[in-house]
């Protein structure tokens, strides 16, 4: 990690761009007086910290920027800590002022500035500018309110900083626009496109990507795209034959089509690789027939033999395979009722069918509005015949690839930027969702469908001509396949872009869910225990084993000074977190922790302590804690019970 410092005073409009290394902490440096016409903002300088200013420590998180109101000379400390980058920018999006810039901050990194004028000053982050903006109020030392007016220097100026050297800020190069077609605006198939676009990976590369989507009456969405695996896939001829889109985002049939007409198309890019649909039931029938996502695939399949699955009419290929996959036959085995996407929910909120064999937004829908079970996850991969392959593909054609391919090894090197960040940190891919500018369907399940398409995603970006020939074979039941006998394949797949772009490409980073935190708990005078972190547990306590499986919380007895160890066993992902849904009290949060992760907790205050899951609330229980040795429990070991899973309805339930 390493710190950006900025000082800035009163009088300059002018900003000063600041060199450092990852070793120390940049220091302004001297310049001879810059001199700006008057400005309508209050503007600053570059000057030596004011020891009597206070240190103002600001987060950049959830992709939120603070309002402040500070003192003039005090130091506002921005500290990222986000999982993708951001910056915090003076001026308004569009209209930079030129007091201040961090440049991009990646998580743990900090930015500070220290302002010596009162007065009013917005900003922004350049990455995320349309939702991350706040304003920094800046008063008179020791006064209640901001300066009710604010006339800047005539002729503001740079104060030179002894022992360093300056430069104004140089001018930015022109971001490369490339116009991209999405099917759809709202389909979170392309989960890895949204997240690229809301973390600024493409901005990160110099790219200016501009969205084209097909006219209305022609879009079909990935809101109803049910039948050809969510949207693309129809006739026509695509956009990227020519006007108005240079790449194009394509689902299989759209792509291979086009390889069948031997059209001069080149799929570049992988974005998902593992098949979106998944087979859900009902959790009555789940719990009636005993499925667990622990049974061997052909128990479960052989235990929901006649039930009725919905499904809709593309798909049907891929559900024949699931089932040849195990020796059974779907059309004989299962009664299939096909169920356009968008009819999907309706037909199970109304009895018509026990299952779904969905994708996005009807298989998170079933999940978390209908509390339906997941009983077969081919997104993770369960299924081989089904994956993995190149569900969907960024395609270009070979004049643009021959013209510009510096932008598409730029486009991949975006993806893969996305790739490494949904494989490590599910929330802050959930958060670059949220800030793509996406439409939800499903708002509420979108943490639900991050995690279980986080697995579909490939590591990399890079295509290849077996996976397009395993798409081939799946392709959709409604829809006539092409015939790409003698066409050779390698002249329409082309890995060379997403290779370069893996070379040039940074670390992977780590994932945000340590393997094994610890926290003890501190008594304060407030309504319940709390606890501080340590870096082990008291001797004199005993170890309990607790297990987070089946989407399901244990309620926990223990002793003062017991150690609660969690162990994480279901295929998703989830926390344990103190306090209650959409009220966390702080005394302790695991963050997310995915299958076979541990979190570990002390606590030495007699109290009740309820907790939950962040990603599935409807899991809830409560942690007892008496004092040690109480004759409560002195003849029996601290217990373990079944904590809540969700209301009598189900609503709100997940199991996979």
């Amino acid at each position: 990690m390493f710190s950006r410092q900025w000082m800035l005073g009163g009088i300059a409009a002018a900003a000063i761009l600041v060199g450092c290394s990852e070793s120390s902490t940049a220091t302004p440096p001297p310049t001879e007086a810059i001199s700006t016409q008057p400005a309508s903002t209050p503007t600053a300088t570059v000057e030596a910290p004011d020891d009597g200013g206070s240190t103002i420590q600001a987060n950049i998180q959830n992709f939120t920027l603070e309002d402040l109101t500070v003192q003039v000379g005090d130091t506002v400390v921005w500290t990222q800590q986000d999982g993708v980058s951001h910056t915090t920018t003076s001026g308004t999006p569009g209209s930079l002022d030129g007091v201040w810039d961090s440049g991009t901050l990646q998580q743990g990194e900090s930015f500070s500035v220290t302002l010596t004028e009162a007065g009013t000053f917005p900003y922004f982050c350049a990455i995320h500018p349309r939702s991350m903006t706040a304003t920094v109020t800046v008063t008179e030392r020791d006064s209640a309110a901001p300066s009710p007016t604010q006339t800047p220097m005539p002729t503001p100026s740079v104060t030179p900083t002894p022992g360093a050297t300056a430069a104004l800020p140089p001018e930015a190069a022109p971001a490369t626009t490339v116009r991209l077609f999405i099917p759809s605006d709202d389909n979170l198939q392309l989960m890895n496109l949204w997240i690229a676009l809301g973390a600024g990976h493409f901005e990160e590369q110099g790219l200016d990507v501009q969205l084209v989507l097909p006219p209305a009456e022609g879009g079909g969405g990935g809101g109803g795209g049910g039948g050809g695996g969510g949207g693309g896939g129809g006739g026509g001829t695509p956009p990227v034959l020519g006007a108005p889109a240079d790449v194009a985002v394509m689902a299989r049939p759209r792509y291979l089509r086009l390889i069948g007409q031997e059209e001069p198309v080149l799929v570049f890019a992988n974005l998902l690789e593992n098949d979106p649909i998944n087979l859900v039931v009902r959790r009555e029938v789940a719990e009636e027939l005993g499925l667990s996502a622990d049974m061997p695939l052909a128990e479960r399949l052989n235990a929901i033999r006649g039930l009725r699955v919905g499904v809709a009419p593309g798909p049907p290929v891929r559900l024949r395979v699931l089932f040849e996959s195990v020796g059974l036959d779907a059309d004989s085995d299962i009664e299939m009722v096909i169920i356009p996407g968008d009819e999907q929910n309706q037909a199970y909120e109304e009895g018509l069918v026990d299952a779904l064999y969905a994708h996005t937004p009807f298989l998170e829908r079933a999940l978390v509005e209908q509390g339906a079970v997941m009983i077969v996850n081919q997104s993770a991969g369960e299924v081989p015949e089904l994956g993995p392959g190149l569900q969907h593909a960024l395609v270009t054609t070979r004049d643009y690839a021959n013209a510009n391919p510096e932008v598409l090894v730029a486009l991949a090197k975006a993806l893969h930027r996305a790739q490494q960040l949904v494989h490590a940190d599910l929330q802050a891919a959930a958060d670059a969702i949220r800030g793509s500018g996406v439409t939800l369907l499903a708002p509420q399940g979108l943490e639900t469908i991050v995690a279980i398409y986080e697995p579909a995603i490939p590591q990399t970006p890079e295509v290849s001509v077996e996976a397009v020939l395993k798409e081939l074979a799946l392709f959709p039941a409604h829809q006539t396949p092409p015939d790409l006998s003698g066409i050779d394949l390698t002249k329409y797949v082309e890995p060379r872009f997403a290779q370069q772009a893996i070379s040039e490409s940074p670390p992977t980073p780590s994932a945000t869910a340590a393997a094994t935190p610890t926290a003890i708990a501190t008594p304060v005078p407030t309504a319940s225990p709390t606890a501080t972190a340590t870096t082990a547990p008291p001797i004199q306590g005993e170890t309990i084993q607790a297990t987070i499986q089946n989407f399901r919380h244990p309620n926990l007895t223990v002793r003062v000074g017991d150690t609660i160890v969690w162990t994480q066993r279901d295929s998703t992902t989830h926390t344990t977190t103190s306090g209650l849904p959409t009220v966390p009290d702080g005394i302790w949060d695991s963050a997310f922790l995915n299958n076979s992760q541990t979190f570990s907790l002390t606590l030495t205050e007699v109290g009740t302590f309820p907790y939950y899951c962040t990603i599935h609330p409807s899991m809830r229980a409560t942690v007892t804690v008496i004092e040690a040795g109480s004759s409560d429990t002195s003849s029996s070991p601290p217990e373990a019970t079944p904590g809540s899973s969700g209301d009598d309805s189900g609503s709100g339930d997940y199991e996979y």
